[in-house]
Formats: structure tokens, C-alpha cells, sequence
């Protein structure tokens, strides 16, 4: 498993940094969901595998810090090549996928 880079709370991740971290933190399997995020992966007909290649292929392109944790937009292709965004928020070794969804070209 890679080591995990450091964090600290109070400063935002770089990008590269981040998406880093996003991936090495869903590898080691170390996320979850919210019920919104859940919600609009069925109603948007996405798959799991849409969302690794999204962590495995894509790029950070903003990040926001709207409560405790740093969030941080993910923006890529689904595997047939269809644009795609997801929200995913990290607290600590902790990541959460708070939304998913199409991105306009």
C-alpha cells in the first residue's frame, strides 16, 4: 500500500496532492458515500467502474472548504468517454464521495 501523504486541515491540498491522496485513500479502500452521492450514481446511471476510471484518469480542478473537511472536484471521462465530475471530501485518512455528475464538455 503507498504511504499516505501528509495532511494538514487547515491548508488545502495542491491538486496533484489531492487527487494523490483521493486515490491512494480509494485503493486502500478507505471511503464511503454519502446517501446524495448513492442517489445520483443510480438516477445518472453511473458504475463503480465509471468512478475509478474517473479517480485513476482524471484531474483535480477545484477544491472548496464549505464545513470542517477540504472538498475537492474531480473532472475526467467516464470508460465510454463521457464527461464526468464527482465531489469527494477528505477528513484525515478518511475520503467521502459527496455527489457525482455530468460535466459539460
Amino acid at each position: 500500500m503507498a504511504k499516505l501523504l501528509p495532511f494538514e486541515a487547515g491548508r488545502p491540498l495542491s491538486h496533484s496532492a489531492a487527487a494523490r491522496r483521493i486515490k491512494d485513500l480509494w485503493c486502500s479502500g478507505n471511503f464511503t458515500f454519502t446517501r446524495h452521492a448513492e442517489e445520483r450514481l443510480r438516477e445518472r446511471n453511473f458504475e463503480i467502474s465509471d468512478v475509478e476510471h474517473l479517480i485513476e484518469k482524471g484531474r483535480v480542478t477545484e477544491h472548496s472548504h464549505p464545513g470542517q473537511a477540504w472538498r475537492y472536484t474531480l473532472t475526467g471521462k467516464t470508460v465510454d468517454g463521457h464527461p464526468i465530475a464527482a465531489v469527494f471530501e477528505l477528513a484525515g485518512s478518511s475520503l467521502t464521495m459527496v455527489t457525482v455528475l455530468f460535466k459539460r464538455r
